[in-house]
């Protein structure tokens, strides 16, 4: 039986980064991956001897977001090819063009970025449950600015119907990219690629003595009495008929990484409070599945 302070269960975006971070505030960490390799749904491969990116197309952080993750675990990450616009499909039309063809009246937009530069990160936590639109509705009348900002809310994959669109989810992003990059949407191609980028952080897990674990499934945690004990990881049996109890580590901390439909595959429903279990079987359900199908594929 091994032991750690903290076991990481996907070796994803998020994984990788809690994983580094923990590292390098001196805790002994272990993260798991069922697969081969890393980066979760932002993987690339070697095919004939060329490294294929399967699902990361761009990074949308100026500076404050996984950049200053690498700066902390002493790592760095290369913002490569930078778009500076933000390039949509015109159905009527038939052909891209900008967005920012779709101002109708850019002095009503340059509203609306001010007061969001002068809004709080604390004010906007405050509208986490409340729409976009509200938010909007307080700074402009103007419809076309309203369309504007809820037609990048969809582009970005975050709901479909207005009303869902939740303001600080879609103005944290937006305030990020005014206030560093003096631009609507900020991106970039990261400078080491999409292998080496998620190489860099579990670089950092490791070389402060930690280890991530390809080609390994979590199989449960343990949790006794409200308290966390640790993670099985069960064995394939040699022989039919065989039996292992496979193998657990000891912990007292878990970070899962997983899709919000696998809760349930590694968390016993039993030790979660009700109205949690609730909300994970809510999120979970098929139909907000289509939704993170959307993200993935557009990313």
């Amino acid at each position: 039986m091994s032991k750690c302070d903290v076991v990481v269960i996907g070796a994803g975006a998020a994984g990788l980064s809690a994983g580094a971070l923990l590292a390098a505030e001196g805790k002994s960490v272990q993260v798991l991956e069922r697969s081969p390799h890393l980066g979760g749904r932002a993987l690339a491969v070697e095919d004939e001897g060329f490294a294929v990116n399967l699902g990361g197309h761009l990074i949308e952080d100026a500076g404050s977001g996984i950049t200053k993750v690498f700066e902390h675990v002493g790592k760095e990450l290369i913002h490569g090819s930078v778009s500076k616009e933000m390039p949509v499909w015109d159905n009527e039309k038939r052909k891209w063009g900008s967005i920012r063809d779709r101002m109708p009246n850019k002095t009503e937009v340059k509203k609306v970025i001010k007061a969001l530069t002068e809004t709080s990160w604390d004010e906007l936590e405050e509208w986490d449950d409340r729409p976009l639109r509200q938010w909007l509705l307080q700074h402009t009348s103007d419809q076309g600015v309203i369309d504007l900002y809820e037609f990048i809310s969809v582009l970005e994959c975050l709901t479909d119907e207005w009303w869902d669109h939740s303001a600080s989810d879609n103005l944290w992003v937006r305030k990020m990219h005014y206030e560093e990059a003096r631009m609507a949407a900020y991106s970039c191609w990261p400078g080491q690629g999409w292998a080496q980028l998620w190489q860099d952080l579990a670089d950092a897990i490791t070389e402060r003595g930690g280890s991530v674990r390809l080609n390994t499934s979590a199989g449960r945690v343990l949790i006794e009495d409200g308290k966390i004990l640790g993670v099985t990881i069960p064995h394939e049996a040699s022989v039919p008929n065989a039996y292992d109890d496979g193998e657990v580590i000891e912990t007292d901390c878990v970070i899962s990484t997983l899709p919000v439909w696998d809760v349930f595959k590694v968390v016993p429903e039993s030790a979660l409070p009700d109205w949690y279990s609730q909300q994970i079987r809510y999120l979970s359900q098929d139909r907000w599945r289509v939704s993170w199908l959307n993200l993935y594929i557009a990313t």
